[in-house]
């Protein structure tokens, strides 16, 4: 049976001077409990804080840290005591910043490889034409050498009718110069008699 303090003085309860010593004892027994729990707890909370430093520099010296029990207390008040998943994320974001690398470099390429499938389209096309108005300028070649030949055997054929057309004139001449003589001779012929 706990009593109230305040019953006690008052002495409203038989005994007063038991009840005193009662409440005396149970103070007592509750200091001394309470002392004895905050011993134990801070026994376990040094105990656990000495397994969490070796745990922390365990995982420290595993990822390839300083395993000293100083750093890994350091690293328990700034409270960084997954090394393991400090380094996956670190690895993670590494990786994610690398794949994003990876994709914009093939996204380039991509293009890259486009623009070289076009520009070789564009040589296809070209080699096209070119074979198209080669066969084209070598009929028209084909058409000057022939225009250029036939207009030499015309030439030749001009200065052959020209010297046809100079001696017809000239026999033209001489007979109509033999024709007027045969008319005069005629004619005084005629005339004479």
């Amino acid at each position: 049976m706990i009593i109230d303090k305040t019953e006690a003085e008052r002495g409203d309860i038989l005994g007063g001077p038991a009840i005193q010593r009662m409440l005396a004892q149970q103070t007592l027994y509750a200091r001394l409990s309470f002392t004895n729990a905050m011993e134990q707890f801070e026994k376990e909370l040094e105990r656990y804080s000495n397994g969490l430093r070796q745990y922390v520099a365990k995982q420290i010296a595993i990822v390839g840290g300083d395993p000293d029990l100083d750093y890994a207390e350091s690293c328990i008040e700034n409270g960084k005591i997954h090394a393991f998943v400090d380094n996956y994320q670190l690895e993670e974001r590494q990786a994610r910043d690398m794949l994003e690398a990876v994709t914009l470099r093939q996204q380039e390429l991509e293009a890259l490889e486009r623009t070289i499938v076009e520009v070789r389209d564009l040589f296809v096309e070209t080699a096209l034409l070119v074979a198209a108005q080669g066969s084209v300028i070598d009929n028209i070649e084909l058409h000057v050498e022939r225009a250029a030949a036939e207009a030499a055997s015309g030439r030749k054929q001009l200065k052959s009718a020209g010297k046809k057309k100079r001696s017809a004139l000239k026999k033209k001449a001489i007979l109509g110069a033999i024709g007027s003589a045969v008319a005069v001779g005629l004619i005084t012929t005629v005339v004479i008699l």
